[in-house]
């Protein structure tokens, strides 16, 4: 079976290149039973297959499709299953949306977003506005998950890179 770049990505690079508006990549997510830790007491549910998650050691790369966000919320108030984003930029396409959004991580978050923005796209049918917060989850079992490539040691050249073994879920 041919397996397409856009939804079988083998690293984060890959995951950044396809696609427009591009993937968002969120860095330094912890695995908790299987569930994506956002901060002290705020895990959300992203679909990490279980033999996936038993493998995940410190933390993970989370990538996200714009159209793969739902919107389940408006509001600043912390959700057990949802991220508060605002959005700073809206770009009208016709029958859709992308919305261009910063991340309201808890004050004790590990997580980062590469670039800075979260893009969701949203139906032409759910108006919003720049400066209204939503809350929005990646819909179940539509994430990507990256190992975190591990960092050169001192011990290693660079003129004879060390092969690392790659996990059957990308590295980043």
């Amino acid at each position: 079976m041919l397996r397409l770049p856009h939804d079988h990505p083998g690293n984060t690079f890959v995951a950044s290149l396809i696609g427009s508006p591009p993937i968002t990549l969120m860095e330094g997510v912890r695995v908790q039973e299987g569930r994506a830790e956002m901060g002290r007491e705020h895990t959300v549910d992203l679909g990490i297959p279980r033999e996936q998650a038993s493998r995940a050691q410190g933390s993970v790369i989370v990538g996200v499709r714009p159209e793969a966000w739902e919107i389940v919320g408006e509001g600043e108030a912390h959700r057990d299953d949802a991220v508060p984003l605002k959005v700073i930029m809206i770009e009208h396409l016709g029958s859709e949306a992308f919305l261009y959004r910063e991340a309201m991580m808890t004050e004790d978050s590990t997580v980062t977003i590469r670039g800075g923005r979260v893009v969701v796209r949203a139906d032409k049918r759910h108006p919003v506005v720049v400066d209204q917060i939503i809350q929005a989850r990646p819909r179940f079992g539509e994430s990507y998950f990256f190992a975190r490539r591990p960092r050169p040691t001192s011990s290693t050249s660079e003129a004879s890179p060390r092969r690392v073994p790659v996990p059957p879920w990308g590295v980043g």
